[in-house]
């Protein structure tokens, strides 16, 4: 992936999270799009946004890899400390739930709470 796409996507991260109500969030991997968004919704997650689609799965494994990598490199950073909590600091690659799936229909996605 290009490096100006990767940055661009690390920056809309970081602006959202600058957000002061902005308390919490995830980045996710999903093969099904928005229809993931009702799998957080019961969790508290108010808002969902996909950050990159169209993507194969290999290359939305990547960037969801790339994006957790970079958030975990300052931890002094509002996008590290407002990660999900039990999920901070482990750093992760999607697996559960993934089988190999063809095709360009693999998304990477965001979703986060207010107060």
């Amino acid at each position: 992936m290009k490096k100006d796409f990767l940055l661009r996507l690390g920056n809309t991260v970081d602006a959202i999270c600058a957000s002061p109500r902005v308390t919490g969030y995830l980045i996710g991997y999903s093969s099904k799009g928005s229809s993931r968004f009702a799998a957080y919704r019961p969790h508290g997650f108010q808002h969902f946004v996909i950050l990159a689609d169209g993507l194969d799965q290999k290359d939305a494994l990547d960037l969801e890899e790339h994006l957790h990598m970079r958030i975990e490199s300052d931890q002094s950073a509002f996008s590290y400390q407002k990660y999900r909590e039990k999920s901070r600091g482990k750093h992760h690659r999607s697996s559960g739930g993934v089988t190999s799936e063809e095709g360009n229909n693999h998304s990477v996605y965001m979703a986060w709470w207010e107060e």
